[in-house]
């Protein structure tokens, strides 16, 4: 489930890591050297952070309608971890990029 959820991210669907293993000095480094993507996942899983909370802070919940606040607040848990696991990675990956690219190497393939 975990996986699944990760592919839901900005940073999933469009970043392109690091080769591994990463290529001797003076090669170039083709990947994605923005952070846009995992700053857009991390906004991302705060808001469904915060929709998460919200949903929990339902007053009047009695009887069946404890069990509709537990589904409604299914969805927003999925989407803050997916959304936050992606930004993860994103953020990982980038950073190893900007990195790799940064060791000297002028040739390298910026995205």
């Amino acid at each position: 489930m975990l996986t699944g959820t990760a592919m839901l991210g900005c940073s999933a669907a469009t970043i392109v890591g690091p080769p591994r293993p990463a290529p001797p000095p003076g090669q170039p480094v083709n990947c994605t050297r923005s952070r846009a993507a995992p700053w857009a996942d991390t906004i991302l899983a705060a808001a469904a952070m915060a929709g998460f909370v919200v949903v929990g802070e339902i007053d009047g919940c009695q009887g069946s309608g404890c069990d509709l606040q537990a589904m409604l607040m299914v969805p927003p848990a999925v989407l803050a971890v997916g959304y936050t696991v992606s930004a993860l990675w994103g953020h990982s990956s980038v950073g190893e990029c900007r990195r790799l690219q940064d060791r000297g190497d002028e040739n390298a393939a910026i995205r």
